[in-house]
């Protein structure tokens, strides 16, 4: 599994068991948008095994997904006139920052098996899960589909997100790319660089695994390059209107590896966390229990 998940490529797998352990395991370290288990991997039915990969393979939503057609939509811009101050990204060649990619990856699979809405309460005031778009993502949602055949969809973080702020500030990116379960590298400018601090310490007090949440000093609005680059950063946040983010998605869409994702503050939070298909033909199994249940 480390091998196919290494190649980069995450759109389909077929697994043929019939030990419930074996299943797990699979389900639980393949990066893939569809796992097929005792059945052939073509076919898929739009509401029955929403269709799309992850890493070079896509970056969601999936196809016939009930996220699919929000995708397509954008929230209507506000009446009056728009802020006329840019606050352009300047990309630098300096030195590759540092910080622990390796940690960064151990604390977000640690991340995602935690009460996240509970910490994320203790740790920030007002934090509401409901009001930023969390309501119906955190459980697998059962779909519908023929007998002998059980079908879920379930959401989980990208992995390490980039967040480097913008016109409103960086604590809401933060927020939102540590409530879908994702780890955190923060760009902070001088002005940034008490709240992200703040902000770690709190996390800190609240449970949080250590180095959920890092963070790299820059020059104001100056960002390295080497991070967009280096292949250890799974999405992007960005808060700047779009004639000023030209260069980050430049830089973005000839990197070499997966593909990575540019989030933008009103984008919804799903944009965040990959989504999975999981489709088990029950009955190759040894029979289909939900058969011998009653309501």
């Amino acid at each position: 599994v480390q091998r196919i998940n290494a190649t980069g490529y995450g759109l389909t797998l077929g697994l043929h068991s019939r030990i419930d352990e074996t299943m797990r395991r699979i389900r639980d370290r393949a990066r893939v948008g569809n796992l097929y288990i005792n059945r052939n991997q073509i076919g898929a039915v739009v509401g029955v095994q929403p269709f799309g990969g992850e890493g070079l393979s896509g970056t969601g939503p999936k196809a016939g997904g009930p996220l699919y057609l929000e995708r397509l939509t954008r929230p209507a811009q506000p009446p009056g006139p728009q802020p006329v101050e840019s606050h352009r990204l300047h990309l630098s060649d300096g030195p590759p920052p540092t910080w622990d990619p390796a940690a960064a990856r151990a604390a977000q699979a640690a991340w995602a098996d935690m009460d996240r809405p509970a910490i994320l309460r203790r740790a920030i005031d007002g934090f509401d899960s409901d009001g930023r778009g969390l309501t119906g993502l955190a459980d697998p949602m059962d779909l519908p589909g023929p007998v002998g055949e059980h079908n879920t969809l379930s959401f989980s973080g990208r992995g390490v997100v980039l967040c480097l702020g913008g016109e409103h500030g960086i604590d809401r990116q933060v927020t939102r790319a540590l409530s879908a379960g994702n780890a955190v590298l923060a760009v902070a400018g001088p002005s940034e660089q008490a709240a992200i601090d703040t902000l770690r310490t709190r996390l800190d007090a609240a449970g949080t695994p250590a180095n959920l949440l890092q963070s790299i000093a820059v020059p104001d609005r100056e960002i390295p390059t080497q991070l967009l680059t280096s292949g250890e950063i799974d999405a992007v946040c960005v808060d700047l209107p779009a004639a000023d983010q030209s260069g980050l998605r430049r830089t973005l869409a000839e990197r070499p590896g997966a593909i990575v994702p540019l989030v933008r503050d009103d984008d919804p939070i799903a944009r965040l966390m990959v989504e999975r298909t999981l489709s088990i033909n029950t009955a190759a199994a040894g029979g289909d229990v939900h058969l011998l249940a009653t309501a």
